[in-house]
């Protein structure tokens, strides 16, 4: 026996090397092997583009993107192998896993040639692809079936509670002084106005009292910048003109007013002026808001 193996053996081994050497893909990546596939693994589909023995030109190649719920169509190219032919590589990304150990099939293809004569039909490929983990552990004790997810621990809620009450009351307070301060100034506004001040002056006098026609007339010249006559009311009006409402009742209390001041012993006309200035006050208040 030991004899007749060592006159096979050379014979073989001579009847091997004169064979045909074997076309090598030096432009193509390895074959993909059929087995040991999971989630996130890369499968290239090689397809020879040949048809009816002829070569096979595509008008377009398979657009990248999703292909159903499993896989991902990275990228699509032409490549030539040691002898020149084409080939059609399909880089697909597995983007899902089954429960258990299956036989998945790469999506077949049709392509459509560059000179209309006819299409490439690519049949789908089988493969077979296992779960990211398996559905049942070990047996021994810690070893078992996978935990739920672990809630994480409870913080206290009560110094977060009594941070934002504390910044809810420090917003309130600065609110408020925004807001007091604003109203303090407004006021400050209006009791400094013309005939504001005439308004706290005329209460401690009499309505028909000489003073008083002269408290109101001050506070018209204040308005006004200048002394307000009745024949220039219309100047006093472009320099305040909220008043022109009343009008008619200043250019009166002008005239009124020059024959008090400048005939003697002329008597006051009788009230009026602080029901004027109460109208004039409340169109310098409007306009000052």
């Amino acid at each position: 026996m030991m004899r007749r193996l060592r006159a096979f053996l050379p014979a073989a081994c001579a009847a091997w090397l004169t064979l045909p050497p074997v076309a090598t893909a030096e432009g193509l990546p390895p074959a993909p092997r059929t087995f040991g596939y999971t989630v996130g693994d890369i499968v290239v589909q090689q397809v020879p583009l040949v048809r009816n023995g002829k070569d096979f030109k595509p008008e377009s190649l398979p657009p990248p993107g999703r292909v159903g719920s499993s896989f991902w169509r990275r990228d699509a190219r032409i490549a030539k192998d040691a002898e020149g032919r084409n080939w059609l590589l399909v880089e697909y990304q597995i983007i899902n896993a089954p429960p258990a150990l299956e036989v998945w099939y790469l999506p077949p293809l049709q392509i459509r040639d560059a000179g209309a004569d006819g299409m490439l039909d690519v049949p789908p490929w089988r493969f077979s692809i296992g779960p990211l983990t398996p559905p049942e552990a070990f047996n021994a004790q810690g070893l078992g079936a996978m935990r739920e997810d672990m809630l994480p621990a409870p913080q206290p809620l009560a110094p977060l509670v009594r941070r934002m009450k504390l910044a809810a009351g420090a917003l309130a307070l600065t609110l408020l002084l925004w807001m007091a301060a604003l109203y303090l100034r407004r006021r400050s506004l209006r009791g400094g106005l013309p005939f504001a001040r005439a308004l706290r002056d005329l209460a401690r006098m009499p309505d028909d009292a000489p003073q008083a026609w002269r408290r109101l007339q001050h506070a018209l010249n204040d308005a006004a910048g200048q002394v307000v006559r009745a024949g220039n009311v219309e100047q006093l009006l472009e320099h305040v003109p909220y008043l022109a409402a009343e009008r008619a009742a200043i250019e009166q209390f002008c005239r009124e007013a020059s024959v008090l001041f400048f005939n003697d012993g002329a008597p006051a006309p009788a009230g009026g002026v602080r029901t004027l200035a109460h109208r004039l006050a409340r169109l310098e208040r409007r306009h000052a808001s």
